[in-house]
């Protein structure tokens, strides 16, 4: 047998592995897995599952077949786009969610048939987040469409951004009858998802934040782990000879939990560590002049213990306006960026650093792009946008309900085959889920480039041992 495909399988050749002895239904499973999203890979979905434009034309004879638009239901969504909500069907209000002896949200096409419903919590009505939720959806919904199971349901609910607000959706989605749950989007929301659902055993939830601390049992995070990505990169320059690691991150809290696994990292490889140093993030002009005297002190140190090139290296865990800022500044205090090496994490996937010469060479951490080619392509043509870096999740996310819904020959989420100890292949490669609920990927080293990211060396294929 092979790693379970989930989605379509444009990520690569899958390597074999050795079915855990879970029971006939865990068995069921893994086989039902691996033939998911075979066929129609690169066909984008139809106008009806929320295409704001024009669909590109298809390489194939055959026109794809529409999802009946009843498969995917609306719930309190107030902030998102027409052209998508148009094509949804609005659930049930709590109070009539029962109506005739049929519990939860039962759309026609589906009545008196046996399916499964996936509430999708998301943001939508947030200014911040909207735009992100709008892009989890979509490629919620391009999933649905390219694994074809017509015995799923997602009933997208907005979430808001607190954890009350997420608390009420949750409550909404238990009500209409969700066996699972993908998201929310924040740490709060997670909290107020979590807190929701303790009553309500057996509702899987798959969450997008990257903070550690809102996993546990029942709930997994798909999401990017600032922690895992540094030990990978650090790990990486070790074996390339680097011996000090400086380290130069934001004041945040994702910065701060960055910085510390690298010093954790270094020091486990035998790394000196002799500055940290932490900047104020802004997006603002302002907020970049402030990072000027950090830098400053970061670049004295380095001047004041020379050392031959590729042995000394700066991480920098950033994104956007102050990662682009970063490393100028050290530059213009008189540190050579070519003779030291620049280390970053997935979070360096966000920012265009094709422009950026002083960037050029530096290796970061992250899901190889090559796997998610044709999850990319999909998601354009459907949706005459690019997905946002963490589109992804929400594809993998669904895919995987989707590959559970099946498990045993018919709907019914398996939650317990969701910590498949080798994993599953998605668009971002490799992964699985631990018994901690932290997901463990087979992340790339890459390379900046002008053309490009350049993948140094390729993510693990397969888990060598198993997760925790």
């Amino acid at each position: 047998m092979t790693i379970p495909y989930i989605g379509t399988p444009d990520i690569g050749t899958p390597v074999p592995f050795r079915t855990a002895k879970r029971g006939r239904a865990a068995a069921a499973v893994f086989a039902t897995l691996l033939m998911l999203g075979a066929c129609n890979a690169t066909r984008p979905p139809p106008t009806s599952t929320g295409v704001t434009g024009p669909v590109a034309p298809l390489p194939e004879k055959e026109a794809p077949r529409a999802l009946p638009a009843a498969t995917i239901a609306l719930g309190s969504v107030s902030g998102q786009p027409a052209s998508v909500a148009a094509n949804l069907v609005r659930v049930p209000q709590p109070e009539t969610a029962n109506v005739a002896g049929t519990y939860g949200l039962s759309p026609p096409h589906l009545a008196g048939k046996a399916f499964s419903r996936v509430a999708v919590l998301l943001p939508f009505s947030s200014a911040t987040f909207r735009d992100e939720a709008r892009n989890l959806l979509a490629a919620a919904e391009l999933a649905l469409f390219d694994v074809k199971d017509r015995a799923l349901v997602l009933m997208p609910i907005d979430s808001g951004e607190t954890e009350a607000s997420a608390r009420r959706a949750t409550e909404e989605a238990i009500a209409n009858g969700a066996d699972a749950i993908i998201g929310p989007l924040l740490a709060a929301e997670v909290r107020g998802t979590v807190s929701a659902t303790s009553g309500a055993a057996g509702r899987p939830i798959i969450a997008f934040s990257s903070d550690s601390s809102v996993a546990g049992p029942g709930t997994w995070l798909l999401s990017a782990l600032p922690e895992q990505e540094t030990r990978r990169i650090v790990d990486y320059a070790a074996r390339q000879g680097v011996t000090s690691l400086y380290i130069f991150a934001p004041d945040d809290v994702f910065g701060r939990r960055a910085a510390l696994a690298a010093q954790t990292e270094a020091q486990a490889r035998g790394l000196a560590v002799p500055v940290v140093e932490f900047y104020p993030r802004s997006n603002d002009p302002r907020g970049v002049k402030q990072m000027e005297i950090p830098a400053k002190t970061l670049a004295t140190a380095l001047r004041r213990a020379p050392a031959p090139p590729g042995k000394r290296a700066i991480f920098i865990p950033d994104r956007g306006d102050t990662l682009r800022a970063a490393l100028p500044l050290i530059a213009g205090n008189g540190v050579d960026p070519r003779a030291v090496r620049i280390l970053g994490i997935s979070s360096w996937s966000d920012t265009d650093l094709t422009r950026e010469s002083s960037y050029f060479g530096a290796w970061f951490a992250a899901p190889d792009p090559t796997a998610r080619a044709g999850f990319v392509t999909r998601f354009e043509a459907a949706n005459g946008r690019k997905p946002s870096r963490i589109s992804s999740y929400s594809y993998d996310a669904t895919a995987l309900m989707s590959a559970l819904n099946r498990a045993n020959g018919g709907p019914g989420i398996l939650a317990e085959a969701i910590q498949h100890e080798q994993g599953f292949l998605g668009t971002d490669g490799l992964f699985r889920f631990g018994s901690n609920g932290l997901v463990e990927r087979g992340l790339a080293i890459i390379e900046v480039s002008p053309q490009g990211p350049v993948v140094r060396e390729a993510g693990a294929k397969a888990f060598a041992s198993p997760g925790s």
